[in-house]
């Protein structure tokens, strides 16, 4: 095996100075956002066993981002690797924008509000439509939330902070009332078919939780998505290179 070239350490322990420099850099200007989008990814890489009581041995890609930064974290979804990403060193109030993996409501994370990413929750809504095609609230439900989001863009192009209150009561009348109807619809535990437990959880979250859903209407400043744009292409590059 040949030796390394003089002054190749160095330089190796001089680039993982500058990379850990870097991470501590991004992290810190991160968790300074009133908002941070999060969400995780699965790659190709990953441990050789599955994990006790796992079925699969996944990598997971976690990011986290604002508009102007995005950290990246190798690990899987276990509360472990969620403790080691930004989320942990948000200030209290901060809001978390995520889809609706229950580890990101998890109190070890601190003390967060959360904005649920709508456009998973409209991606489930067209599941529920494809599931109950005779019933008018999967449609009722996403047409209400989409009304809610191009008042908002509105709003916010206006300079506004909030969606006026006159506004967003008349769309939160009818979402609720969708609500109310789906969960009437879907109280038989008997459904077994795929995607109709997923639907039943969405509907109990809006029940349950509606301000975290409609949070994007009383605070401008929060990010409507998740956007996956920016990582998605890097979890591509890192399956490649594996």
């Amino acid at each position: 095996m040949p030796r390394p070239r003089p002054g190749s350490c160095t330089r190796c322990c001089g680039a993982r100075r500058g990379r850990s420099a870097c991470d501590f850099a991004i992290r810190t200007l991160i968790t300074l956002a009133f908002a941070v989008c999060a969400d995780e990814t699965p790659l190709k890489v990953g441990p050789a066993t599955p994990a006790e009581g796992k079925k699969e041995a996944k990598g997971y890609l976690h990011v986290a981002c604002t508009e102007l930064y995005t950290h990246f974290l190798l690990g899987d979804r276990s509360m472990k690797t969620f403790r080691q990403t930004i989320l942990r060193d948000l200030e209290p109030g901060a809001v978390a924008v995520h889809d609706r993996y229950q580890v990101y409501d998890s109190a070890q994370l601190g003390d967060l509000n959360h904005q649920l990413c709508l456009a998973h929750v409209l991606r489930d809504l067209a599941g529920a439509a494809e599931l109950y095609p005779d019933q008018p609230w999967p449609g009722q439900l996403a047409d209400e939330l989409r009304e809610l989001i191009h008042r908002a863009n509105q709003a916010r192009m206006r300079s506004e902070t909030s969606l006026p209150e006159r506004i967003k009561a008349l769309a939160v009348r009818g979402l609720r009332a969708a609500v109310r109807i789906g969960l009437a619809h879907t109280a038989h535990p008997g459904d077994a078919r795929p995607g109709a437990r997923k639907t039943r959880l969405l509907l109990e979250a809006f029940r349950d939780r509606e301000e975290d859903f409609l949070r994007f209407t009383t605070d401008g400043r929060c990010p409507l998505i998740v956007d996956t744009g920016c990582y998605a292409a890097v979890a591509s590059v890192v399956d490649r290179c594996s």
